[in-house]
């Protein structure tokens, strides 16, 4: 009896001991680190689980707070895998935490090329994968933009295969300047100035091509994320070429592992949507309502075939006139202007190779652009060779990037009120020109 009664106590002073134990609290140090490099982690939230205890790790990765042996520990970092850590008899923990691999779309490239949690930032930032930018074949990158990013407007190229985009990020901030954004290609910002091969200071009114611009060259196959920076504080370091905001573009680099080899291919067609129907088609060519004077000279004559005051048709049967070329061709209804372009189409092929180790990795990609426009006659041809390689020791990163294009187009339309501008001589030709 005594012997039960003494087991007894034991077993009762053993369960106090625990409980006494178990609900002691106790200072936990500890730090946490980076498992990918082993770095400091600051601002990791430590939260005892179930309770609103909890604590922040400092600039070194280390804090401090109570807790009880048995409470569960959670440790959570924007990126990173929550950590759950069960506290024992040590008082003295090192937690390294994972990336997490699924939140890293979350992580966008801001100024410089840094990457930076979406939540961290104090300005609007949006960010467009390569893959949704491939999807659609243009000749121009930059009209791949339309309807992908919020506040952006783009204008697509009017001005023949090849030509210049106009991108305004939040509408247009001043009247006669330039309003575009800057653009920055892997850290270095490009020249997206438009090429024209007129050297008229009117060309804008009359005359002149457009040549396309900077963005235009870029292979889209090549580009792994492109981020659109928004307002003043997301353009602080690239100072006043920014004002009307920023367009990151990151290309895409080798890979680890064995060569690998990605081909791509795409088609696209083009067809004009112009309606004619509501143009006049009773009068033709000439002056006063008479017919041309086949005796004046071609330049005179070519006034009369951009501008209809001749006489009706209907009254004129059997009537010839002289047209632009110096022929003579009946007086009657010919043009159905809608009839003038063709079908139109975009091809996209592409092969990349890459592969490497650990350490150093190498990427190199071929492009082929070929446009057949909707003018017949006219299109542009675009050869793109890239080649980038990656190597990385214990005290630097070295980067290597070239690029060599190769384009030619032929028959770009004229600008402004020039002959040469379809659009605008389609629009007043008389009716019996062909």
């Amino acid at each position: 009896m005594k012997q039960n009664l003494r087991k007894l106590f034991l077993f009762s002073f053993f369960l106090i001991t625990v409980q006494m134990v178990f609900g002691q609290e106790k200072e936990i140090k500890g730090t946490v680190t980076s498992k990918a490099d082993g770095l400091p982690l600051p601002g990791v939230n430590v939260a005892v689980q179930g309770t609103s205890n909890g604590v922040q790790t400092n600039w070194d990765g280390s804090f401090s707070l109570t807790a009880k042996v048995g409470d569960i520990l959670n440790f959570s970092y924007v990126g990173m895998k929550t950590k759950s850590v069960t506290i024992g008899t040590d008082t003295t923990i090192s937690i390294a935490l994972e990336e997490d691999v699924e939140s890293l779309g979350e992580v966008v490239v801001t100024a410089l090329g840094i990457k930076r949690q979406k939540k961290e930032l104090g300005y609007a930032v949006q960010e467009v994968q390569g893959d949704d930018l491939d999807r659609v074949i243009t000749t121009n990158v930059a009209s791949a933009l339309s309807g992908k990013v919020s506040g952006v407007d783009v204008s697509m190229p009017a001005t023949g295969a090849g030509g210049s985009t106009r991108v305004i990020i939040r509408g247009i901030s001043s009247i006669g300047e330039n309003n575009q954004p800057l653009y920055v290609v892997d850290g270095i910002p490009i020249d997206n100035t438009g090429l024209s091969n007129d050297n008229d200071a009117n060309s804008q009114w009359f005359g002149g091509r457009d040549d396309g611009d900077g963005i235009s060259s870029i292979n889209p196959n090549d580009i792994e994320s492109l981020s659109v920076l928004k307002g003043a504080a997301a353009a602080a370091l690239y100072g006043s070429r920014a004002l009307n905001g920023v367009v990151l573009i990151t290309t895409k680099k080798g890979s680890q592992g064995k060569l690998q080899v990605e081909l791509t291919s795409g088609i696209s067609l083009d067809r004009v949507n112009i309606n004619y129907k509501d143009f006049q088609t009773e009068y033709g060519s000439g002056s006063n309502g008479r017919l041309p004077n086949i005796k004046r000279g071609p330049s005179e004559v070519y006034g009369y075939t951009t501008s209809s005051w001749g006489p009706k048709f209907s009254n004129s049967v059997g009537e010839t006139v002289m047209i632009f070329d110096g022929s003579t061709k009946p007086y009657q209804r010919a043009t159905n202007a809608s009839d003038f372009f063709r079908t139109g189409y975009t091809t996209n092929n592409g092969v990349s190779l890459s592969g490497g180790s650990e350490n150093a990795y190498i990427r190199f990609s071929y492009n082929n652009i070929k446009n057949e426009d909707v003018v017949p006659k006219a299109g542009l041809e675009r050869n793109s060779f890239s080649l980038n390689g990656t190597l990385k020791t214990d005290k630097f990163t070295f980067d290597a990037k070239a690029n060599y294009i190769t384009e030619g187009a032929k028959n770009r339309p004229d600008l402004g009120d020039s002959p040469n501008n379809l659009g605008y001589s389609l629009s007043g030709l008389a009716p019996n020109i062909d």
